[in-house]
């Protein structure tokens, strides 16, 4: 998961300077995602079906797409290093913990010692 989520990154520092909005997002799940996109009407109502549904921010990043910058940390935000590099240094943090359930008692650690 860590090693996808550092290629989207990297993959989204290209798009410097540019808004994290529905048009990117689109973009990059049409030209950028590991599985071959859904034209038809009912894949495309299925996807808005399942983003509604989704509420935690962490299964936004376990899934296979884009996802994920619908999450508050990147959506409406530009596309800056500081804003890559921070999401980075985070995963690298996360990277440490390889092999443990990511539960609650992890993540009120970074967040009482890494926050």
């Amino acid at each position: 998961m860590i090693s996808k989520m550092t290629g989207r990154l990297d993959l989204l520092i290209e798009f410097y300077n540019h808004t994290v909005d529905d048009a990117l997002i689109k973009h990059l799940e049409k030209h950028h995602t590991d599985k071959a996109p859904g034209n038809s009407i009912e894949e495309v109502e299925d996807r808005e079906s399942e983003k509604e549904e989704m509420t935690d921010s962490l299964e936004l990043f376990l899934t296979d797409n884009w996802e994920f910058l619908t999450d508050r940390m990147f959506y409406m935000k530009i596309v800056t290093e500081d804003l890559i590099s921070g999401m980075t240094e985070r995963l690298d943090l996360l990277a440490e913990f390889s092999g443990h359930l990511c539960d609650d008692s992890i993540i009120h650690h970074l967040e009482k010692h890494h926050a």
